[in-house]
């Protein structure tokens, strides 16, 4: 792809990202096999303790994507000054939100455990206790890792977050090893994991960012309302879509053990299938943000095109080399024949539309949301989420019969439905007209 905006090579910066997605898959299997192979009771306390905090962590997290977001158009219009502005005001939004929330779940994290988990064993809830502590004090160096980091890939720089990653995970693992077969110190161990990696990732996330940040920005307004009216927005999608999936699980749920392994095993499947999809988008965020803030629609639609090209293709590419091995791949995660036999229909349903839809989709949202039109695809995902997939969803799963295939089927027509929206949006006059609302993009 050649060169359009401020920045200097769409390749350079993919690659980092494409290898940064690997990473996270890598060392999130590595630490699961890791703890799992030690005691069940740890990584089933850790995915409950998970579960609990995503939405404690979704705001500020909301927060750091709101400020990518500025960052990436004001880098477009050579504005660094706001940039400045930006990590000023959103470094203090989301470390008081971290705090906050900190707070909470330390505090009150035992408490909340037994309220919605009042089935679990005493084991379970000890480990638990113990990790939602740990967990909850990493939530300010969390966000800063969070923030620094969309901060450096909105300006350009995709290889410094990919290295970063790369030495929290490499910390975790390390750290949790040793405390945990050295000392046999059991959920302490994953804890203090999971503190140091995110405190190390945090301290050194800051020299990436040094010469963007550097300076007084006395002369820029304050960004506190701009992130804001991103970030509400972005953090009230992530929840009408949690609340949502939450209800899908309940239809899969109440099928057969079977049709539950299988749907667990098929989304394990689908995120290694769409890792080049996944940094893809993220480049596609920052790209459009910084030709949007540079006021280049042209060139802004010119790259979202390839880049949905090149997302198909590559997503083509793995669905011809997977598809004869969908049996073998299946194999490696159960040896079930019942859930083999409800898997298989889902995967190879998934792999024949996947070039088509999930780029088309997932493309469409992330480039409208890097040109600032939050606001709008928000109440599209949300709206998409409770009149769409969930009805239909239980139609299919539970009318029909259908069970974790009809869940699928729902979900992969979702991601062509986002395509048909926003892709009228993005290839009519609509940013053009609308310009003038988004006061952070320069005229």
């Amino acid at each position: 792809m050649k060169q359009f905006g401020a920045y200097k090579n769409y390749a350079s910066l993919f690659i980092p990202l494409l290898l940064e997605q690997g990473a996270i898959t890598l060392i999130t299997f590595v630490n699961t096999a890791l703890v799992s192979g030690k005691d069940n009771t740890l990584i089933n306390a850790i995915s409950l303790v998970d579960a609990l905090t995503f939405l404690l962590t979704a705001v500020f997290l909301a927060i750091s994507t709101g400020g990518a977001i500025l960052c990436a158009n004001y880098y477009g219009a050579g504005e660094k000054e706001k940039i400045r502005a930006v990590f000023r005001d959103g470094t203090v939004l989301g470390v008081a939100v971290g705090v906050t929330s900190m707070l909470l779940a330390a505090g009150g994290g035992a408490w909340m455990i037994r309220l919605v988990y009042p089935g679990i064993s005493v084991s379970v809830f000890h480990s638990c206790a113990q990790y939602v502590v740990f967990s909850a004090l990493s939530f300010p160096f969390y966000f800063l890792f969070a923030n620094n980091t969309g901060i450096a890939r909105a300006c350009g720089d995709t290889r410094s977050p990919m290295l970063i990653t790369v030495l929290q995970g490499t910390v975790n693992l390390s750290v949790t090893s040793l405390l945990l077969f050295g000392f046999q110190l059991g959920m302490l161990s994953v804890g203090f994991g999971l503190l140091l990696s995110r405190l190390a990732s945090a301290a050194v996330s800051f020299f990436p960012i040094k010469k963007y940040i550097q300076g007084q920005a006395v002369q820029a307004k304050r960004q506190y309302r701009e992130i804001l009216r991103l970030a509400v927005f972005i953090a009230l999608e992530t929840l009408f879509f949690f609340l949502g999936k939450l209800l899908l699980q309940s239809f899969i749920a109440a099928l057969p053990d079977a049709q539950i392994t299988a749907n667990a095993v098929s989304s394990s499947l689908l995120s290694i299938f769409t890792l080049p999809g996944l940094a893809l988008c993220v480049l596609t965020q920052n790209v459009c943000g910084n030709l949007a803030g540079a006021g280049n629609y042209f060139r802004l639609k010119r790259f979202f095109l390839e880049a949905w090209a090149s997302a198909a293709g590559m997503l083509l590419c793995i669905s011809l080399v997977s598809f004869p091995l969908l049996k073998f791949l299946i194999g490696l995660h159960t040896d079930d024949p019942a859930v083999f036999a409800a898997a298989l229909p889902v995967m190879r349903f998934t792999l024949l539309v996947l070039p088509l839809t999930w780029p088309a989709g997932n493309l469409a949202v992330t480039a409208l949301r890097g040109c600032g039109k939050v606001r709008l695809v928000s109440a599209v995902l949300a709206a998409s989420m409770w009149m769409y997939r969930v009805p239909v969803s239980y139609y299919l799963c539970s009318v029909k019969g259908w069970g974790t295939f009809g869940v699928w089927v729902c979900m992969d027509f979702e991601w062509l439905l986002y395509c048909l929206i926003f892709s009228l949006v993005l290839g009519g006059q609509y940013l053009k007209r609308k310009k003038k609302s988004l006061s952070y993009v320069p005229a």
